[in-house]
């Protein structure tokens, strides 16, 4: 039964989160209360379901059987499409970013010390100027 419950609730959450973007910020009535009433009836399994479904177990249905079904309404209902190499190419280029601005101050170094020892370290992002990238040097 208590499982039953995780599932009201994770269905709920989903309905809920997923109206979201209908509510167009909540200036529209019926989905902002479809949005209220789907994690007020969320929160209200959620708490039946763990008076015998340790915490943590009920947790980690409930955040990865949530992400995995509002990623699926997203793709029906609004055809968002997750572009997961894109992503992962953005994160990537925010590593290098990091890695490229690791320098010591100004004031120990010349500008071509400064500039040799940045294309040294670089590995290869497109967001720093003059440094070695599989695109060649930024403009």
């Amino acid at each position: 039964m208590h499982y039953l419950y995780l599932t009201i609730a994770i269905i709920s959450e989903v309905v809920a989160t997923s109206s979201l973007k209908a509510t167009r910020e909540f200036t529209r009535l019926a989905p902002s209360l479809v949005v209220a009433a789907g994690y007020a009836s969320a929160f209200y399994f959620l708490t039946l379901t763990l008076r015998v479904i340790p915490v943590g177990v009920a947790y980690a249905l409930w955040s990865g059987l949530g992400i995995v079904l509002v990623a699926g309404a997203g793709f029906f209902i609004y055809g968002q499409r997750p572009d997961l190499p894109r992503d992962l190419r953005g994160r990537r280029a925010g590593l290098r970013r990091r890695a490229c601005s690791t320098s010591r101050p100004a004031t120990r170094w010349s500008a071509e010390a400064t500039a040799a020892r940045s294309r040294a370290n670089c590995v290869g992002c497109q967001n720093c100027r003059g440094h070695r990238s599989p695109r060649g040097p930024a403009d």
